[in-house]
């Protein structure tokens, strides 16, 4: 049966953009998206908002604005208006993120799909949990946690945040269903790979965050053996003066996806990372990929098939690492068709949205 869905994009800017632009595309080939909508807070509210979030520091000020208790409920109350206007010509609402709640006093069933939790990010990252008191934490983790549990199905990027779902909110783990995610890509490249350029990519606009200066302490010792090897640094521009580093900065996804095509390897030894969208783009270009042991990278990675695995920090091995795949023509190579075949069979968002659907239907 085929439903009526609403998308509601609820989110922070860190999903908001091409990820569920396919995800609803794909949708769409089996229930109807009557709209995709975003609930973002304009005119006086937004005015408001800057000042009750304000932060002399840019990166807590961005963080702030999205995640208060305050902007939650104005943005729950303009999904709930959107919704009462609709009401008639919908079926279900699709939360895409936990920043508001999709609906508060309609009767209108919803599903969330998610990647992390605010509980996560405490305990991973903190500078993704900014309160500014004890007491904003709670009323935020209250709300939080009433979109869960009132949640018809809860769909997750990763087990690892399904098994955060059950442990650090108690929802029943019989309406959490982890679909993973898809590379925000039209279709998946066919192509002989080079790995001959023995360049090494990096992308994160959060460079720290993504391990990219872990990265970089590897990287020289790469160069004392691999000495053509390159660093290309996407999404940020670190102040590096080393030779073989090169960092762009931001780049479009045409530009993005022409690099991925030339790179011999994925390196991003984050130190939180609950999904990943860009080592499925990777993995999709047949490119082998290093991530390190924590949060959802063992779930991509599959050790000595598709990558390795690093334990935070620790260069030698990181180093190790690079230069064993660098110097192994037929193992790179089988690595990076073996990273292919997994993009394919679960990191499209056409995989993802059949797995949606098949859930849908038991709601």
């Amino acid at each position: 049966m085929s439903l009526r869905l609403l998308g509601i994009v609820t989110s922070g800017s860190h999903l908001s953009g091409f990820a569920e632009k396919f995800l609803f595309s794909e949708l769409s080939r089996q229930h109807q998206i009557v709209g995709v909508f975003y609930p973002r807070l304009s005119g006086l509210n937004w005015c408001l908002n800057v000042v009750k979030s304000f932060h002399p520091k840019r990166d807590r000020w961005d963080q702030l604005f999205d995640k208060n208790a305050w902007a939650f409920r104005r943005k729950s109350q303009i999904c709930e208006r959107k919704i009462q206007s609709l009401k008639n010509n919908i079926s279900l609402v699709f939360g895409f993120g936990c920043f508001c709640a999709p609906t508060t006093g309609c009767s209108t069933p919803y599903v969330l799909y998610i990647d992390s939790t605010m509980k996560m990010a405490e305990r991973e990252y903190p500078p993704w949990a900014p309160f500014r008191s004890y007491k904003e934490r709670l009323d935020w983790l209250k709300l939080e946690q009433q979109v869960y549990s009132k949640a018809a199905k809860i769909f997750t990027f990763s087990e690892y945040t399904r098994r955060a779902l059950m442990r650090d909110y108690g929802i029943d783990g019989t309406k959490i269903v982890t679909v993973y995610w898809g590379a925000n890509i039209h279709e998946m490249p066919c192509y002989d790979k080079d790995y001959s350029s023995k360049t090494i990519l990096f992308v994160g606009r959060d460079f720290e965050r993504k391990g990219g200066a872990f990265l970089v302490k590897a990287f020289k010792e790469v160069r004392k053996v691999v000495r053509d090897a390159k660093l290309v640094i996407l999404g940020s521009m670190p102040k590096i003066a080393i030779d073989g580093v090169v960092a762009y900065g931001f780049v479009d996804e045409e530009q993005k996806l022409r690099l991925a095509r030339k790179a011999s390897l994925y390196v991003m030894p984050s130190f939180y990372e609950p999904a990943g969208h860009v080592f499925a783009e990777a993995m999709a270009y047949k490119i082998p990929c290093i991530g390190s042991t924590k949060d959802a990278m063992p779930e991509i990675i599959e050790e000595g098939k598709n990558g390795f695995l690093v334990p935070l920090n620790d260069v030698k091995t990181l180093a190790g690492r690079i230069v064993y795949l660098l110097r192994d023509d037929n193992l790179i190579k089988s690595m990076g068709e073996n990273a292919q075949r997994k993009a394919k069979e679960i990191f499209t968002w056409g995989k993802v949205a059949e797995r949606i659907a098949y859930n849908l239907k038991q709601i």
